[in-house]
């Protein structure tokens, strides 16, 4: 909330509450209970807010940078893995034909060893019938004997190269085959399995980054909206400045004067400066805000509080901290519905989000004197009123002056 309340304004409360009350005294209500410090708030806002922005903005891009280089880097490892598919593939059909191979050489090498388990059974026997035969009756059969074993032997010396290079095939096979399943397949199941972990970390931080980005879009196009409404808020001032202004007077020649009235200056049974550290609080509740420098929650800017901030009970009774007048009863930007009360010698206390009901202005209330009721909820704290004490243009902090 931001308050702007302009002179004429000020003369008509002042007529409202029949008292003359110094200018001075009313500038509080200039730009509401919260200021920035240095430049007015709007600019000082606006600036800052693009500072925050440029650098969000600045976070957001090099989150953006970072997820697409992991992205990149899980496409790479999506290719590394069709890579191992396809090479895994390919040991596994040649492991396939290097089995159909083995086997087609162990069929041929068991019917050579086969055949020549037979001619040795047969050389067996013919040794054996030709060493047995002593009479020339039995020279034919001797010959015929000597005949077959030499024949056997040359089928077996004829054979036994063809045995020994089926032998080596197999042999040769039967270690590819075991090479392929224990070095060449376990190795790319590591590699493949290595992989997989990297890709998935790689698209895990990924979405971390997504979501982080998603979350600091959102927080741009808050603050981005944000920011419109300053810069449009100070395109109002900025035209209102541009204005036209009356003509003002010489330095010196304009007086102050007190609005015509036959109710005399409010004069308190006590001195309101020695109520100091004395006074009750307008209504119990609990601190939301102090008096003095906090920084915005949304808008993450340094503001000044000149007052406090209290939540209460909704509906719960404000009362006035010290004998007083009503100085002013209305709605005020920046204060909400506000009353404002003249404890004398220069010293008011304002109560904002107060609804005053049936208190008029002008009128003398007592110390405790129940002044309204507090009014609408805020969006997070609840029912929350505020409170200041000030002395002409300054504010004082309400610590010092609040009993403990």
């Amino acid at each position: 909330m931001r308050g702007r309340f302009l002179f004429h304004e000020l003369k008509h409360v002042a007529s409202r509450a029949l008292i003359f009350i110094p200018v001075f005294h009313l500038v509080l209500f200039m730009f509401g209970p919260h200021t920035a410090t240095g430049a007015p708030e709007p600019a000082r806002q606006a600036s800052q807010l693009r500072e925050t922005i440029q650098k969000r903005q600045k976070e957001m891009n090099q989150l953006r940078g970072r997820r697409e280089e992991l992205e990149r880097t899980a496409a790479l490892h999506n290719q590394k893995l069709e890579q191992f598919d396809k090479q895994f593939r390919n040991y596994l059909a040649n492991l396939e034909n290097s089995e159909q191979r083995a086997e087609t050489v162990e069929t041929e090498l068991l019917d050579l060893l086969d055949r020549a388990g037979k001619r040795d059974t047969l050389i067996d026997a013919a040794c054996q019938v030709a060493t047995q035969t002593n009479n020339a009756d039995s020279a034919i059969l001797y010959e015929n004997a000597v005949a077959l074993v030499t024949e056997l032997f040359q089928q077996e010396l004829s054979e036994r190269p063809r045995r020994e290079k089926l032998t080596g095939k197999l042999d040769e096979e039967q270690a590819y085959q075991k090479r392929i399943r224990e070095h060449y397949m376990v190795n790319e199941e590591a590699l493949k399995e290595q992989t997989q972990k990297q890709l998935e970390t790689a698209e895990n931080r990924a979405k971390t980054n997504l979501k982080t980005e998603q979350k600091l879009a959102a927080e741009l196009k808050k603050m981005q909206a944000q920011l419109n409404a300053l810069d449009e808020e100070l395109a109002r001032l900025r035209r209102a400045a541009l204005k036209p202004k009356p003509a003002q007077p010489k330095p010196g020649t304009t007086k102050i004067t007190k609005p015509e009235t036959t109710q005399a200056p409010f004069q308190p049974g006590t001195a309101f400066v020695k109520l100091r550290g004395k006074l009750p609080w307008p209504a119990q509740g609990k601190v939301v805000r102090g008096y003095g420098p906090f920084t915005h929650p949304t808008l993450n800017v340094r503001l000044i509080s000149k007052g406090v901030d209290v939540t209460t009970k909704e509906g719960a009774a404000i009362k006035a901290v010290a004998d007083g007048r009503v100085l002013y009863i209305g709605q005020l930007e920046g204060y909400g519905a506000l009353v404002a009360l003249d404890h004398g010698d220069g010293y008011l206390t304002v109560y904002g989000n107060v609804e005053a009901g049936s208190l008029k202005a002008g009128s003398d209330v007592g110390a405790g004197a129940p002044i309204g009721v507090v009014g609408q909820k805020n969006r997070d704290e609840g029912p929350v009123y505020h409170f200041e004490i000030r002395r002409g243009d300054q504010a004082l902090d309400p610590g010092e002056w609040l009993a403990r």
